[in-house]
């Protein structure tokens, strides 16, 4: 599956909200240790005010499902490889982040 080029969403409010999966049982830290393509994403925020992006990677931060500087940085690569950019603005931005992380000493 992944060797097609897909990767696992996970939107860890909606999860909460819809599945009732408490973000400390969620699998998100199993999925990242097993190495799988993972994207965090939000559902409707009108819906579910906790559903935006940067506290998607809060609450991920906060239940240690990401504990590492690099599994950051991996999500958010992730994020761009996986979506639906244009190539070349895809590449902007990759190099953009690598830009930063070096600057801030986070890669």
């Amino acid at each position: 599956m992944f060797s097609q080029g897909l990767s696992v969403e996970v939107n860890l409010s909606s999860n909460k909200y819809l599945l009732q999966i408490d973000y400390k049982e969620h699998p998100l830290k199993t999925f990242i240790e097993l190495g799988w393509p993972v994207v965090l994403g939000t559902d409707d925020p009108s819906v579910w005010p906790e559903s935006e992006l940067r506290n998607e990677f809060e609450i991920a931060i906060r239940y240690e499902h990401i504990h590492a500087r690099s599994q950051l940085r991996q999500l958010v690569l992730n994020s761009m490889k996986y979506s639906f950019l244009e190539s070349e603005r895809r590449t902007q931005l990759e190099a953009e982040l690598e830009e930063e992380l070096t600057r801030l000493r986070l890669s």
